[in-house]
C-alpha cells in the first residue's frame, strides 16, 4: 500500500516512529506537504488569521485531509528554540492537526526548516524535489523556510490560503504578492491539483483501497 510506503520511508529516515511494514513504491510520489511551526504557541483557533480572515488551524486541517486523502507525504516542522522558556504542551501541535502515526516531525531552532536540521536529508532520501508549504509565520520561519529549499533547488509551491503573519492576514497577503513577483507558483487550497502532485498509479491505487 503506496500511502503507508511513503509514511514509512520518511518515518525512518527520521527515525521516529514507523508505520506498519511496506515496501517502497516503485515510482515515489516527488512533492510533499510541509507543515511550519503550526504549534499551540502560535496557531491557537482565530489568533491567527489568513488572507481571507480564516483561522489558519482550519486551514491547515482541510490541506492535511486533502493532501493524506491523495496519499501525498506530509511532513511537520516543529519549532524547540523555545523549549527552555515554554511548556511542552505550548510547543505541541493543537489536536485538529496532529501528526498521524508515521508523519515525520522535523525539530528546528532556527527560521529556515532546513538550517542543522535533517530535512534535505530525509527528503533527497526519498526523492522528494517539489515542497508545497505552508504553516506560520508568513514573513518569518515560512519565508525562511521557502528561501531554504529554494537554495538547495527544490521545486516550491506556496499554500496562498495556508499561511499566517497575524491577527489581519496582511503579512500573509503581502508574502503572497511577494512570492508572485518572484515566479514562484501561488496558489489557493481549493485550486491546488493535489491528486496530481503525485505519479498516475500511486493516485489509482489509493483510489481503489
Amino acid at each position: 500500500m503506496r500511502k503507508v510506503g511513503w509514511m514509512f520511508a520518511l518515518g525512518a529516515c527520521l527515525g521516529g516512529v514507523l508505520l506498519g511494514r511496506a515496501e517502497l513504491p516503485e515510482e515515489p510520489c516527488r512533492a510533499a506537504l510541509l507543515v511550519v511551526d503550526a504549534q499551540n504557541i502560535w496557531v491557537l483557533r482565530d489568533s491567527m488569521l489568513t488572507v481571507d480572515g480564516d483561522p489558519l488551524l482550519g486551514r491547515i486541517e482541510a490541506a492535511l485531509a486533502r493532501f493524506r486523502e491523495c496519499a501525498v507525504p506530509i511532513i511537520f516542522i516543529k519549532d524547540t528554540s523555545w523549549a527552555t522558556v515554554v511548556s511542552s504542551e505550548k510547543l505541541a501541535f493543537p489536536r485538529e492537526i496532529r501528526p498521524n502515526e508515521g508523519e515525520p516531525i522535523v525539530r528546528k531552532r532556527f527560521p529556515n526548516a532546513f538550517k542543522e536540521t535533517e530535512l534535505d536529508a530525509t527528503l533527497r532520501a526519498v526523492g522528494v524535489r517539489h515542497l508545497v508549504i505552508s504553516g506560520l509565520g508568513s514573513d518569518a520561519c515560512v519565508k525562511a523556510s521557502v528561501e531554504g529549499a529554494i537554495a538547495l533547488g527544490y521545486e516550491v509551491t506556496i499554500l496562498a490560503d495556508v499561511h499566517s503573519g497575524g491577527q489581519d492576514g496582511v503579512a500573509a497577503a503581502a508574502m503572497n504578492a511577494e512570492w508572485s513577483e518572484q515566479g514562484l507558483p501561488v496558489v489557493r487550497l481549493d485550486e491546488l491539483d493535489v491528486a496530481g502532485l503525485c505519479p498516475e498509479e500511486t493516485a489509482e491505487e489509493t483510489a481503489g483501497e
